[in-house]
């Protein structure tokens, strides 16, 4: 989970690593954080952004991260700005 204050989002995310496990995960994720919402009310106007992270991801394994409301991330752009 990761916070921004200034931007008013909050990002929840999945971790795998085996990218083909993403899309299985991003259900679970979605409820997960709406458990959190529902008990930490100060968040629950705020932007919701929910993240797939792996070593590696194809573009299909992108396609449907996205068709579920995530964004994919791979290791190499998640630290590339580090």
């Amino acid at each position: 989970m990761a916070v921004s204050e200034e931007q008013k989002t909050i990002r929840f995310g999945s971790c795998k690593r085996q990218a083909e496990r993403l899309p299985r995960s991003m259900p679970a994720l979605a409820v997960a954080a709406e458990r959190f919402l529902a008990s930490h009310r100060i968040y629950q106007s705020w932007n919701v952004e929910y993240v797939a992270i792996a070593p590696a991801i194809t573009e299909l394994q992108s396609l449907e991260i996205r068709r579920q409301g995530g964004i994919p991330q791979s290791l190499v752009d998640l630290c590339g700005e580090l």
